[in-house]
């Protein structure tokens, strides 16, 4: 985000300040370097001390190790896998996420085999879509959340029947987000 998006934040949360109101905003530090406009509000928020910050901590393997026994298809993997899986990660939270979501979907695999990064993990999730499902993908990240079966119907150039079937294929897969909106339409 650039200066004038972090002048309207900090204008908005100043105003809002005394409101029952949550405004949630997330950054990584690194891409945003000395001088930054985000820098520069957060300052300017933590000053008027109306920001809270939550920084999320690494997960260590005994964390990794409850969360792996709550998901059944990796539940009884043990230590030693929870204690790869940090390793794999380095403990980061999403990249952790996105690693578990593969080995669900993919419980063939070892913790060793699992992607080198978040990217590539999500890449290797959409890669095993149909090619509809891909392309549904693709116009989801273009058409942004709140899109229906309409707008979609729209950019693809995709008959309604498409759509359906597209979305119906996102819905049965775990860690793929499918808007409410559109999922209530395949009934």
């Amino acid at each position: 985000a650039g200066g004038g998006t972090m002048r309207a934040l900090t204008f908005l949360a100043s105003r809002v300040a005394q409101l029952p109101i949550l405004i949630r905003a997330t950054s990584r530090d690194e891409e945003a370097p000395r001088g930054h406009p985000l820098r520069r509000a957060r300052a300017e928020l933590q000053e008027a001390k109306i920001l809270s910050t939550i920084s999320p901590r690494r997960l260590d393997r005994d964390a990794v190790l409850e969360l792996t026994r709550g998901i059944p298809s990796i539940a009884d993997r043990g230590l030693d896998f929870a204690g790869a899986l940090v390793e794999r990660s380095a403990g980061n939270p999403l990249f952790l996420s996105e690693v578990i979501r593969g080995l669900v979907e993919r419980p063939d695999l070892d913790a060793s085999e699992a992607p080198a990064s978040a990217k590539q993990a999500i890449e290797g999730r959409i890669a095993r879509l149909s090619q509809p499902g891909r392309a549904l993908v693709d116009v989801a990240a273009i058409v942004g959340h709140g899109f229906n079966i309409d707008r979609v119907r729209d950019v693809a150039g995709w008959s309604e029947e498409d759509v359906r079937d597209a979305v119906r294929e996102l819905v049965g897969r775990p860690g793929l987000q499918v808007a409410a909106s559109l999922a209530g339409f395949i009934a």
